[in-house]
This record gives C-alpha cells, sequence and structure tokens, in this order.
C-alpha cells in the first residue's frame, strides 16, 4: 500500500476512534489491543522515511489536539512564561493558550481529515476527561485542603501491609 494512504488512514482511523470510544487514552489502549501501529517519522541517513510503532499516549493526543487535521492553519498556540525564583528568572516553555489568544488561525487552510465541529468536540471531550473535573474537585496535591490527604484507618493498614510486604519481597531478593 502507498505509505500516504497508510498514513491518512491511520489517521482517520484515530479520530473515529476517538469519537467511538471517547477518551484519548482508550484510543491509545485499543491500538495497543489490537496492535495497530501508527506511522512515525524517522530520519535514516539523511532521508525522511515512516515506521510503525505502537502509539504512546503523548502521540494519540498530540494527534487528537492538532488543528492542523481540522483544515486549520495556527500558529502562536503556545506560550513561554517566566516567573521570579530566588531572585533569578525561570522559564517554562509550551504552556497552552486558550484558542482566542492564538496567533494565526486560519480555517479551511487546507483539506481536511475532521470538520472543524468534530474538531471542537473532540477539544471539549479531552477537556472534560482531564482528570475528570467535570466530577471530582481537588485532589491533594493539586490545590485541595489537607482534609483531602486522610485516609481512613482501614485502607491505610491495608496499604501499609501491601507496601511492607513488597519492600519485604524486594529487600529479599536483593541480598542474594
Amino acid at each position: 500500500m502507498e505509505p500516504d494512504l497508510r498514513i491518512q488512514q491511520a489517521l482517520h482511523l484515530t479520530f473515529r476512534k476517538m469519537t467511538e470510544l471517547g477518551s484519548a487514552r482508550q484510543v491509545q489502549l485499543w491500538f495497543h489491543r489490537e496492535k495497530i501501529s501508527l506511522p512515525v517519522s524517522v530520519q535514516n541517513e539523511g532521508e525522511q522515511q515512516f515506521i510503525g510503532k505502537l502509539p504512546v499516549y503523548g502521540r494519540i493526543l498530540a494527534i487528537l489536539t492538532n488543528p492542523l487535521y481540522a483544515g486549520a492553519y495556527a500558529f502562536g498556540r503556545r506560550e513561554t512564561r517566566t516567573r521570579i525564583v530566588d531572585g533569578r528568572a525561570r522559564k517554562t516553555e509550551g504552556h497552552s493558550k486558550p484558542l482566542s489568544e492564538w496567533t494565526v488561525l486560519i480555517r479551511d487552510h487546507h483539506p481536511e481529515y475532521i470538520s472543524w465541529e468534530q474538531d471542537e468536540g473532540n477539544q471539549a471531550m479531552i477537556a472534560a476527561n482531564t482528570l475528570m473535573k467535570s466530577r471530582m474537585g481537588l485532589k491533594a496535591g493539586r490545590g485541595a485542603s489537607p482534609e483531602v490527604w486522610v485516609v481512613p484507618r482501614k485502607w491505610h493498614s491495608q496499604l501499609f501491609d501491601s507496601i511492607s510486604s513488597i519492600a519485604f519481597q524486594y529487600s529479599s531478593k536483593s541480598s542474594i
């Protein structure tokens, strides 16, 4: 089969599975369960080639969140943030900006794999799935008060017993 056609079919399958399964993680798990690889671009002796690899979660998410596949040209989707830490400037890169703050967005720039409306639906679904924000509150370590950190006593003892058992097995094996 022609390489370009394989790439196109893999992208269409990715978007179809997102519509069917409803989460990037489930799409990634489905590809692994079915042992279906996605094309990945690699350089081989200065020449670009495509090889098939089972997708990692980040690759699936990158495909599903890239407006390129909805026929759009976008520039300025991410930003660099600077903050002062211990009197020194610290920069962090790659922070996503809201659509309204992108530098350039040209919809219908080129042929699309999915409609702009389907892409917006995917983005909304991904946002709702992120830490299940729509159904859960804050978690310990993510801005919640210390009261959330309390583990019920029966769970604590079960957790401690299983950790102790694992640690004992590990220390026994490492001394052999």
